[in-house]
């Protein structure tokens, strides 16, 4: 409720849990018709308990796989400095904006780094931001787990694990209490995390909408999942950055700055901005089994 007021994040990330569902549900050979707010609550301002979507699976076997498929084990998000000394060639960018597709749409990149630095820049102060904004922050916080006791018990959060993790929370160094606390060495290395990875940025690219409707915002999360098995496809490291695009007042004025420097004019909205470059793949993220977030 503080750093995505309106719900508009959340719903480009049902967009993107359908896209991936359309392609694995070609891949065993149905067809999904998707029904979005079958029942309303698709107010863009509003958030509320209405289904996002009613699906409904046809056995078809004429339906065309997607040789994006093969991608969905190789996606990964990034969060670490990219090298700067190779950038993501003309041949791999063409196949993102390809893979997005879709009327309306449109994947801005900003190719190198003197491009993507002022951007990076505004990121890294939207990061700062949200960081120094007690209640913003606090939702990352509750998200974290720190240790490998902590993720096995919850694996959907920020996770931080590792010898160096298991040695500061045994010394009562990295808590969640210290790493909301400016001036701890808890705080001030979440901090320099962050401000590397924004300085390890050689390009950015965003992806626009020219509304901004709940159907938009569906639309970006499905076109962004493609981008992400893209960019895992063609071996592109890829990060999505939220924070210079959240709604809370606040950040107005960063997101203003940035819409300026991208040339968006509203009722454009950027759905998404995100880090591409190249850099040693990370393992996979923590997750819940299947049966704890499906039931059946």
């Amino acid at each position: 409720p503080m750093t995505d007021p309106h719900g508009r994040q959340i719903t480009i990330g049902h967009g993107t849990f359908l896209e991936l569902l359309d392609i694995a549900a070609r891949e065993a050979g149905y067809r999904l018709a998707i029904d979005l707010y079958p029942e309303g609550g698709d107010d863009p301002l509003q958030i509320n308990d209405a289904p996002v979507a009613r699906i409904t699976f046809a056995a078809d076997t004429s339906v065309v796989t997607d040789p994006l498929f093969a991608a969905i084990p190789k996606r990964r998000s990034t969060k670490t400095g990219y090298d700067m000394s190779r950038l993501p060639s003309a041949e791999a960018l063409a196949a993102l904006r390809e893979a997005a597709g879709g009327a309306g749409l449109t994947i801005d990149v900003a190719a190198t780094p003197d491009a993507a630095a002022p951007l990076a820049a505004l990121a890294g102060e939207a990061i700062a931001l949200e960081m120094a904004t007690p209640r913003t922050q606090a939702e990352s916080i509750d998200l974290l787990r720190i240790g490998t006791d902590e993720i096995a018990a919850q694996p959907d959060g920020i996770d931080l694990h590792g010898p160096m993790f298991w040695w500061m929370k045994r010394l009562g160094l990295m808590t969640a209490e210290k790493a909301k606390t400016p001036g701890t060495l808890a705080y001030q290395g979440g901090l320099d995390y962050a401000m590397g990875w924004v300085a390890g940025t050689p390009a950015l690219g965003w992806l626009t909408t020219a509304g901004n409707t709940r159907a938009d915002q569906i639309q970006a999360g499905r076109a962004y999942m493609r981008v992400d098995l893209a960019a895992a496809a063609s071996g592109l490291a890829i990060h999505p950055v939220s924070q210079l695009l959240q709604e809370y007042p606040e950040m107005a004025e960063l997101n203003a700055r940035f819409l300026a420097a991208t040339g968006t004019v509203a009722p454009a909205t950027v759905q998404m901005l995100f880090r591409l470059g190249y850099a040693e793949r990370p393992g996979p993220s923590p997750r819940r089994p299947v049966a704890a977030i499906i039931e059946a």
